[in-house]
């Protein structure tokens, strides 16, 4: 899409009429003035740019709309909210928020026009108004409404367009019987709409509405069925614009049929219009198919979902047999009339079993002799149509029998579709634009073309749907990105055609450019005449030496068609003049590596494969997965083997022999590795090729030759290659149902349906597909199902600090103490027990049992430090007690991480048969909640389990190591030290023997004599107290000889604990002994390492962490293990897809339907996940989190409400974002999340600026303001400068490096500010001991759930909006400083968008006057020097204002001047 940059819309005629009549002005009515700017932009995007930029449709044309406006205006309205919903970035921003909050009342008058204007009737009254491009546009609205169900203002205007009154269009009575006899309650709702028709007899208006309403879909969909049915050329308009109309209106159907409220009624509406057949065989979709049909992958989504296995009014999802039972009662119906009525020409069919009726060309031979009179007669009985109210919609016998046969025969269903579909990628894959979407310029200057993908939505009509969405959109999406590498590798390699010498004697140049336009010789020469040869290089690529030879190929699975495996070996060439560590990178390619095998070809053998990759040369590309490298001698270079780079590539030889000596040297600059490896080739793609599948493109056939002509291998980088176990994982959650084996159709009942079991669990499979009640998510509705007099007592653990801590986190509630525990001063832990209508809580105060008399080595409770908000103890509790699902939103810097900790913490101790799984979106976000659990006195180490990358920087605590292998290793070493103790108390015992020889003779010691002495020593001096005797006659004295005299005598400060509790505490450190050595016991038994590591996950840890990504790629490798998760917290959920967050949902054994509790922590204001493909992310909303969804959905959400990050005038920046957040009072000494003291920095201003937080205005820098050296690569070389200079300065002051972070929009942003601070601060080693580098310079995306004091913000654009549009990046950036925040861009760019409104107003409203937008600076001040409180008034004289990038330059470089002579 076109953005208007600020010079064009300043310099455009548009701006200058914004200014005069509603930007500078009170604003100015004037109909004529809407009809002249429509007429002069029609629907060209660079103009709707500007027009958007200017805020036409907030500030003038939604102002001055009435029902009496124009149609010109109607249409305007609509050009802008398609173009703003088309844009990149605005997912953030509802269209229809606008309507919502001004003017409301004139939504539904707006909506009845849009809807009129493009039926037929009103184009033919103003022809040159509603073209069919326009035309387009307007349902492309119209569809977004349909897809904004969740905005009341829209619900009510599309709700009774879909209504069951569209059963008035039904062809016949006898077709409406039909679907009211299906379901009793369809009647009554039918005699209601009835029952409301009669009733607005008396209202002509009321009438005319209800008429319009449901008849609104029936006639679009006839219209359009006309227009691309029209034969006569003549009448035909534009082809261009009648497919993306027919693109367009058949997209239109697919999201009204994908939402369970809308498709109810009209899926039978279109069945009956026969929508199908009068697509596929109109003339305009014939003309399609005979080049590139655009429309086709549209027709076959639609006929996806027209034939998807739902029950439409019920929403369950159909067994084979559900399905199958329509089809055949149709059939015995037509036999029975074939029979009794066309005997003589059917009997055959008639008699036959309708089991063996599946054939279409043997239906089509049975109704041969029929006339076309009887076929219609046929058609009729069974309730299909025959004729149609509107011309030029065909009835012909071709239409009559494809109409009788598609109702009785079974459709292709999406398991098969998706199981026939490869999760790694072909040529022909990757330059489809129905798998990979590619940016479509026509150059028209068109807007918003649709895509051939399904959507993500807000509801879903099964599990199976969602899956079947979601494996395509992330298959498009990894798909696009391997498409961008091997372009990029291909790009870089630069590949030519080196003529032999018979082409060189020819005459004719001797190179020939493959990869470019400019081709350098016209000759058409054949392989055998020329030589592939590469004038660049790349480090992700080698040259394969010899042909792929295929070693294996496996029998297909019972009922597949595929093989299960085909192992290959190719031989590729290394190069070692490039250095060591690239053919290390190739040695170390790990077993299932994703590589690509390519053809690289001259362009003109590409003539049988007219696409896209042939202008990149590529003919054909295969993907194949890594078994195993080898060396030239056959040797396995796997991480266990001893072969190295250097054993191949060095030679001894005499350096005297001179000969050697050159011989040796040209051999260095020439030599070459040879390497062979192992592959899996991709089965469905060698099934395809073998069987001589053709190009869906153009129907020709795959070169036999294919596997034998590959001459390039590819490999990515390894962490950005992970996606075939993705989509692995996606297609066996498909296939995890049973097969029916008939027809390949699935029985989807037991695993997938609503109506049964879910993949997920029950409890949650209607609130995730978005039907569920949205009151019983949440603590509340779980408590209010107790009954009175049966409330639980909950243990809260260390969640309250003391007795106040619990009054103030209930100020609502009555709180009493039990009758026997009224100590007001009493600290945790606590037990609450809440009536059923949470308006009294009974509170109880336990002691934490003694551990024995090394308990004072514990570590401190979190709990006595932390003081949870009131919000904060609401997510706390709803997660600890609630069986369901919890969702806690919390905006930048109100304790989420915190709070998820806690919760694990009091699911850990309160429930000792449980484990909980714990996901994250990244490893650092998982590190941080790790290192929280880890420091939790309560959680014990050994059951903290970290899966995946990552787990090497968590170092909060002496072992560090906290993934599989570690852990066991951690155990084994702590197995050792706990068998001494047996040991030594064995000899306490004088129990001879060797009890400490292992875990099980440690147990047998345990049973037979130590509970044995400690029941007599119980019941023979404990009773309720111990007294002197008890004490004297301590079984275990000797055992804690260095400890025990001192531990009995010790006072106690709070009276409470008695001399019983201590000796019971001692007894409890033994028995925790010999817990230990039992836990350990089975790792003495399991010998292999695998086994151990599998034991490791499934049976001994209870809090397992790893990202959703791990989860996804080790779906089955987990699933096949049958773990056993009770409960699932997913925090930083805002930036998980639905599904990265459904997959973890499914990793439990028995599909996940045992877990009790879903916890989901974050904030969907923040990022969303990142999709690299921006088409694809805008479209499909493929970027949608869970999450959000929920949210959206009005699921009963806790939100947090009280910030403690950053200081108050940073807040208000980006608090407007939220609504009711407040910040912490800092006069408070003890507050969430804040130490003793530390509140006191929030008093004090930053040292050296005037202001707290400022923007920078940074004009252009050398004549330069944003740049784009790459596609998406934007830089501003004067920010950088000045972001820099900035932090030099910093430091001079003595500003820490460590407190500072650079933050940037933009990658490209990112390296050239390393640059920078490279040669400013790091070359040279003086200047790097001065300024060093700061903490981090990252991109916004990768730094949320980060923070730092000091925050440098660099904006980048000058030109348009780009990110800057996106309210969630923006509200990380802002959010991350906790004291300082200085954003540098350009003012003029943020004051002109609409959206950004909330942001600009708050920006710089601490100054005024021309300098306001110019960096600030408080003269003699130092970091440290707590002298000038943040509210103080500072001297002018004192302040120093930077005119630009220049100035703050020279200031930086005369203060590094003094700093350097006061060194010397």
């Amino acid at each position: 899409m076109v953005v208007a940059t600020l010079e064009q819309i300043q310099n455009s005629e548009f701006y200058r009429v914004a200014g005069k009549n509603w930007l500078n002005s009170a604003i100015k009515n004037s109909e004529g003035l809407v009809l002249e700017i429509y007429q002069s932009i029609s629907t060209n995007s660079l103009s709707l740019s500007i027009l958007e930029r200017l805020n036409y449709l907030e500030s003038y044309l939604w102002p001055n709309f009435s029902i009496d406006s124009n149609d010109a205006h109607v249409v305007s309205i609509a050009l802008i909210i398609h173009h703003k919903q088309n844009q990149e970035n605005y997912n953030d921003h509802s269209v229809w928020l606008h309507f919502e909050t001004q003017f409301p009342e004139n939504f539904p008058i707006f909506f009845r026009r849009m809807l009129s204007l493009v039926l037929e009737s009103s184009v033919r009254n103003s022809r040159q108004l509603l073209s069919l491009p326009i035309r387009s546009i307007l349902i492309s609205v119209i569809h977004h409404a349909f897809e904004s169900l969740n905005q009341a203002l829209v619900r009510k205007e599309v709700a009774p367009l879909v209504s069951i009154s569209v059963f008035n269009s039904l062809c016949s009575e006898s077709a409406l019987e039909e679907q009211l006899s299906a379901h009793p309650q369809l009647a009554k709702l039918w005699k209601s709409s009835l029952k409301k028709f009669e009733k607005s007899k008396t209202d002509t208006v009321k009438r005319g509405n209800i008429i319009f309403e449901r008849g609104w879909v029936s006639t679009i969909v006839l219209e359009f069925l006309s227009l691309i049915n029209d034969s006569d050329e003549s009448s035909r308009e534009d082809s261009k614009h009648l497919e993306n109309y027919t693109i367009n209106i058949i997209t239109l159907l697919i999201t009204i049929l994908s939402q369970l409220p809308t498709r109810r009624y009209i899926n039978t509406l279109l069945i009956d219009l026969n929508v199908l057949s009068l697509i596929e065989f109109s003339p305009l979709y014939q003309r399609q198919s005979k080049s590139s049909n655009k429309i086709e992958p549209f027709f076959k989504l639609l006929e996806v979902y027209m034939n998807f296995p739902i029950d439409d009014f019920s929403g369950l999802e159909r067994t084979i047999m559900e399905v199958k039972a329509p089809l055949i009662k149709k059939l015995k119906k037509l036999q029975l009339i074939a029979y009794q009525q066309y005997k003589s020409k059917l009997l055959e069919f008639s008699l036959s079993n309708v089991g063996l009726l599946t054939n279409k060309m043997e239906l089509i031979e049975n109704f041969e002799n029929l006339t076309d009179n009887e076929l219609s007669e046929i058609s009729k009985k069974i309730n299909i149509r025959t004729s149609y109210p509107i011309k030029n919609i065909p009835t012909s016998r071709f239409f009559l029998l494809e109409n009788i046969i598609s109702r009785i025969t079974l459709h292709k269903d999406i398991f098969s579709m998706v199981e026939s579909l490869s999760t790694l990628p072909t040529e022909q894959t990757l330059y489809n634009d129905s798998t990979v979407v590619t940016p479509y310029n026509d150059g028209s200057g068109e807007i918003g073309l649709s895509l051939p993908l399904p959507k993500l939505s807000l509801q879903y009509l099964s599990i199976s749907d969602f899956l079947y969405r979601a494996f395509l959109l992330h298959r498009s999406e990894y798909f696009s990105q391997v498409k961008n590498d091997i372009e990029i590798v291909i790009g870089r390699l630069k590949p030519f055609l080196a003529l032999s010498k018979k082409g060189a004697d020819a005459g004719n140049t001797k190179e020939k450019d493959i990869g470019s336009a400019h081709i350098k010789s016209d000759l058409l020469l054949s392989p055998s005449d020329n030589e592939l040869r590469f004038g660049g290089f790349s480090r992700m690529a080698a040259k394969i030496t010899h042909p792929l030879a295929i070693l294996q190929v496996s029998a297909p699975k019972v009922d597949a068609v595929y093989p299960t495996k085909v192992l290959a070996e190719i031989s590729i060439q290394l190069d070692t003049s490039k250095g060591k560590s690239i053919v290390n990178e190739w040695e170390s390619l790990r077993a299932g590596d994703i590589v690509f095998l390519v053809s690289v070809m001259n362009k003109q053998h590409n003539t049988a494969v007219d696409n896209r990759n042939a202008r990149l040369g590529i003919k054909h590309l295969r993907s194949a997965e890594v078994v195993e490298v080898f060396d030239n001698r056959g040797y396995s270079l796997g991480k266990n083997s001893k072969q190295s780079f250097d054993d191949d590539v060095d030679e001894e030889y005499d350096s005297s022999n001179e000969t050697q000596q050159r011989d040796s040297k040209r051999r260095r600059r020439d030599i070459t590795l040879t390497r062979k490896l192992h592959l899996l080739l991709d089965p469905i793609s060698y099934y395809n090729d073998i069987n001589n599948t053709h190009n869906h493109q153009n129907h020709q056939p795959i070169d036999e030759n294919i596997y034998q002509n590959f001459n390039l291998i590819i490999r990515r980088n390894q962490r950005e290659n992970n996606f075939k176990p993705i989509l692995e994982s996606v297609k066996t959650l498909f296939s995890s149902s049973t097969v029916s084996s008939i027809n390949g159709l699935k029985d989807i009942r037991d695993d997938l349906s609503l109506g049964n079991d879910a993949i997920v669990p029950n409890w949650f499979s209607d609130i995730f597909l978005g039907f569920g009640n949205p009151a019983t998510v949440g603590y509340k509705h779980f408590i209010q199902n107790f009954k009175a007099d049966e409330e639980p007592f909950f243990d809260f653990n260390d969640t309250f600090v003391d007795y106040d801590h619990v009054k103030e986190s209930f100020p609502e509630q009555k709180i009493e103490m039990m009758a026997d525990n009224s100590d007001e001063n009493m600290k945790s832990p606590f037990k609450l027990k809440f009536d059923a209508n949470l308006s009294k809580i009974t509170i109880f105060n336990y002691k934490t049992p003694i551990k024995g008399p090394y308990d004072n080595s514990q570590k401190e409770i979190m709990g006595q430090t932390l003081r949870f908000t009131p919000h904060q103890i609401e997510s706390i509790i709803s997660g600890t007690i609630n069986e369901g699902l919890t969702l806690v939103l919390g905006p930048p810097g109100t304790g989420k991480t915190d709070s998820a900790a806690q919760i694990i913490s009091n699911l850990y101790n309160n429930n000792i048969h449980e484990r909980t799984l714990v996901v994250t979106h990244s490893n650092n976000a998982l590190n941080y909640l790790f290192e929280k659990l880890i420091s939790k006195d309560n959680i014990d180490v050994k059951h903290l389990l970290r899966l995946g990358h990552g787990v090497d920087v968590v170092t909060s605590y002496e072992i560090n190591d906290f993934e599989r292998y570690g852990r066991i290793e951690t155990l084994l070493a702590g197995r050792d030290k706990l068998l001494a103790e047996v040991d030594r108390l064995a000899v306490s015992l004088d129990a001879i023997g060797g009890h400490g020889n292992s875990c099980e003779t440690a147990e047998y010691f345990y049973q037979a004599q130590v509970q044995e002495i400690w029941n007599d020593y119980e019941t023979n001096y404990l009773n309720d107290n111990a007294n002197e005797l008890a004490i004297k006659n301590f079984p275990f004295k000797v055992f804690f000889a260095d400890k025990f005299e001192k531990f009995m005598s010790q006072p106690n400060n709070d009276n409470t604990i008695t001399e019983l509790d201590k000796l019971k505490g001692c007894y409890r450190y033994i028995q925790n002994i010999f817990s230990q050595l039992r836990e350990i016991r089975p790792f003495e038994v399991i010998r292999g390492g695998k086994q151990r590591s599998n034991f490791m996950l499934g049976g001994h840890s209870r809090i397992v962490a790893m990202t959703a990504t791990y989860a996804a790629m080790k779906y089955s490798e987990i699933k096949k293990m049958g773990i056993k998760f009770d409960n699932i917290i997913f925090e930083e959920c805002g930036q998980l897809t639905e599904l990265e967050t459904l997959i973890p949902l499914t990793l439990s054994e028995n599909s996940g339907r045992d877990i009790k509790r879903v916890v989901m922590i974050g904030d969907f204001l923040q990022n969303r996940p990142i999709i690299s493909n921006l088409m694809i992310k805008n479209y499909s909303k493929v970027d949608q989190s869970l999450f959000e969804r929920l949210v959206k959905l009005d699921c009963y959400t806790i939100k947090l409400d009280i910030q403690g990050r950053s200081r108050e005038s940073l807040v208000d920046l980006w608090s407007w974002r939220y609504k009711d957040l407040k910040n912490i009072d800092i006069n408070i000494d003890t507050f969430y999340g804040i130490k003793n003291g530390q509140n006191e920095v929030f008093k004090y201003g930053n040292s050296g600026f005037k202001n707290d937080y400022q923007f920078v205005d940074v004009q252009d820098f050398m004549g330069n303001g944003e740049t784009e050296p790459n596609k998406h690569f934007f830089q501003n070389i004067g920010e950088a400068e000045y972001v820099v200079a900035v932090y030099q300065y910093m430091r001079l002051l003595g500003y820490p490096k460590d407190n500072i972070t650079i933050l940037t929009m933009y990658f490209g942003q990112k390296i050239l500010i390393e640059e920078i601070i490279y040669r400013r601060c790091l070359k040279n080693p003086v200047l790097r001991v001065i300024f060093g580098s700061p903490k981090a310079i990252s991109t916004v995306d990768q730094y949320q759930g980060e923070q730092n004091d000091y925050v440098l913000l660099s904006l980048v654009r000058t030109k348009n909006l780009g990110y800057l549009k996106d309210l969630r990046r923006l509200t990380v950036g802002l959010s991350r400083a906790r004291l300082g925040l200085y954003v540098f861009g350009r003012r003029d760019l943020i004051d002109s968008s609409w959206e950004l409104k909330g942001f600009s107003m708050k920006l710089n409203s601490n100054l005024s006057g021309k300098q306001a937008n110019k960096l600030q600076l408080s003269l003699g001040e130092m970091y440290g020097q707590r002298t000038r409180l943040s509210t103080t008034e500072i001297d002018p004289k004192k302040v120093a204002v930077i005119e630009g990038v220049e100035h703050m330059g020279q200031y930086v470089e005369q203060m590094t001047k003094q700093k350097l002579s006061r060194m010397q």
